[in-house]
This record gives structure tokens, C-alpha cells and sequence, in this order.
């Protein structure tokens, strides 16, 4: 599942690794990062196995809740 963070907050470590990749027409993208009290603009970051579909030309992921939103990738 996607995550939106900015650069500064990143990813928490945890037993997957989270690679950043731009949102459409970042950093004027609306996205914004999900960390508490944090309100730069974010990038998506994407697990292994979504990065694999990314550099395999998937432009479309899923976030956390997914029935709140998608986000699309440059």
C-alpha cells in the first residue's frame, strides 16, 4: 500500500522498505503529507512490490484506506 510523506518525515523502518517516487507535477501536487502536524508536500512512497510495478510502467496505486483515494505517479 502506498504511503504519502514528505522527504523530511519519510517512511517509520519496518520489515517492508519504502521507496519515494513523485506524485503527478510535483512539488505543485495537492498531496500532502500524512505525518501528524506535518503539511509539506508529500511523494508517494511504494513497497517493493509496487516500485516493481512502477519501474514496469503501473502508474496507479492504492493508499492505505482503500476506499478514501488513489494517487497516480509521474
Amino acid at each position: 500500500m502506498a504511503l504519502c510523506r514528505c522527504e523530511s518525515c519519510g517512511v517509520k523502518k519496518s520489515i517492508q522498505t519504502y521507496v519515494p517516487v513523485n506524485p503527478v507535477d510535483y512539488p505543485n501536487a495537492a498531496l500532502i503529507c500524512g505525518a501528524t502536524k506535518c503539511t509539506n508536500h508529500a511523494k508517494i512512497w511504494l513497497n517493493n512490490n509496487e516500485y516493481i510495478d512502477y519501474q514496469n510502467g503501473v502508474k496507479t496505486f492504492r493508499g492505505s484506506n482503500t476506499n478514501f483515494a488513489k494517487v497516480r505517479v509521474d
